[in-house]
């Protein structure tokens, strides 16, 4: 939308000139790069997003906004996306599901899964990752809440390693 354009655009203006008088903190450096990828600069969401990960290296928040902007970079551009690029955000995404999550569910980060192996020019990558999901769910019931957190992210995490595997 053309409104929203404008305030992130001066949003953007902004954040880059107070960057420039005073040290940031992660969350202005997390705020900038939102704002950078709703505005589809999703190579300059990341590299905010990676200072924020510098000044709190155990915070998930970063990596994650990484994957996404990865993510969100395959599935706004091209209908069939370069294979690096689908790589790049699978493996963005497997990295944060194994060194920095904090256990499912994972709503919103499956769909973004969905959207980006929407975009590999082959539909069976999409079919096994959504058969590869949904059947792991139906086989494997969680048996306690914390369980069930983990569960959710160890059956998303090799499910996104086996759409890494079969892309590549």
């Amino acid at each position: 939308k053309p409104d929203e354009n404008d305030l992130l655009t001066g949003a953007n203006a902004k954040l880059a000139a107070a960057s420039e008088r005073a040290p940031m903190g992660k969350l202005d450096y997390m705020y900038w790069g939102n704002v950078l990828r709703a505005l589809g600069k999703y190579d300059e969401a990341v590299s905010r997003f990676r200072l924020a990960a510098d000044l709190a290296p155990a915070d998930s928040d970063p990596a994650l906004n990484i994957a996404v902007a990865y993510a969100d970079r395959v599935a706004f551009g091209p209908p069939v996306a370069q294979p690096g690029d689908v790589l790049t955000a699978l493996g963005a995404l497997s990295d944060y599901l194994a060194w920095m999550t904090g256990g499912g569910p994972y709503t919103t980060l499956v769909d973004k899964v969905r959207a980006t192996l929407g975009h590999t020019g082959s539909d069976r990558d999409l079919t096994d990752f959504n058969a590869c999901y949904r059947d792991r769910f139906v086989s494997e019931p969680a048996t306690d809440a914390p369980a069930a957190r983990w569960r959710a992210a160890a059956i998303f995490k090799i499910c996104v390693d086996q759409a890494i595997d079969r892309v590549t």
